[in-house]
């Protein structure tokens, strides 16, 4: 899928994308044997999602440069539609005692991920549905934003980026992305 965003929005979007994409890198890396993740920071599976997305939304904005072909970021979207759904049916394993929202939200991205990079997007009510979607997701997230308390994480000197106000934004930023890019299409 060729992305027609405009140039402004698209240097707006990527850098954006790239800096919320820091903490989840830290934390993975910073807390990837942790078991006592306190309850405001995202699950590593959450962070590794955020990662997956960020990098395909990214590649899909300079989408001319065709940085990983389209069948990888399908796969990679199927697994996580995959993965995530069978969490929510519990036919997963491996369960992470974790609430379901993030479940559904990773479950419906990578549908929507999956869905755009088909390149088709010949049911623009599909497309807007999963706008919508993402706009309410948006709008939950901008709400956990001004609800978000300071919490302190264990971490290389208690990074500001650790604190679920940039876990919140980065969701609003992310949320605010798919948006665009589903509704767009839908149009």
């Amino acid at each position: 899928m060729v992305m027609t965003t405009p140039l402004l929005l698209r240097w707006v979007f990527i850098p954006a994308l790239l800096v919320f994409s820091v903490p989840a890198i830290g934390r993975l890396v910073a807390l990837r044997a942790s078991t006592d993740r306190p309850a405001d920071i995202p699950d590593w599976h959450e962070d590794l999602a955020q990662l997956v997305m960020g990098g395909a939304m990214i590649a899909m904005l300079l989408s001319r440069t065709n940085l990983v072909p389209k069948p990888v970021w399908l796969v990679a979207f199927g697994i996580q539609a995959i993965a995530f759904g069978a969490q929510l049916l519990g036919l997963s394993s491996k369960n992470c005692g974790c609430a379901n929202w993030p479940r559904v939200h990773h479950l419906m991205a990578g549908l929507a991920m999956a869905y755009a990079l088909t390149g088709t997007m010949e049911l623009p009510a599909l497309a807007g549905s999963f706008g919508m979607y993402f706009i309410g997701y948006t709008g939950w997230a901008g709400y956990r934003l001004v609800r978000a308390r300071a919490v302190a994480v264990a971490g290389p000197g208690g990074l500001v980026l650790w604190q679920p106000q940039v876990v919140e934004i980065g969701r609003v930023v992310m949320g605010l992305g798919m948006a665009y890019m589903m509704l767009s299409a839908a149009m």
